[in-house]
């Protein structure tokens, strides 16, 4: 059985300093999938690539067409 494939939206929300990550399903329902606060990591370039590292690999594991690379 196949799972329906999904889009992804991120949104950046700088008030509240947070990032909501939307599946958008195929209806064009927007649907809440994750909300993280933006850390304050300042000019440390690390963290911050290892930030976005994390939430590409976060929307390629729940996304059904990619999830099979996952295992």
């Amino acid at each position: 059985m196949t799972k329906e494939a999904h889009s992804h939206l991120i949104s950046i929300d700088q008030e509240f300093r947070c990032i909501r990550i939307f599946r958008i399903l195929s209806s064009g329902e927007h649907m809440p999938y994750a909300m993280l606060a933006i850390p304050d990591y300042g000019n440390d370039k690390k963290k911050l690539q290892m930030l976005a590292q994390i939430l590409g690999e976060n929307i390629l594991a729940d996304s059904p067409v990619t999830q099979p690379l996952f295992g």
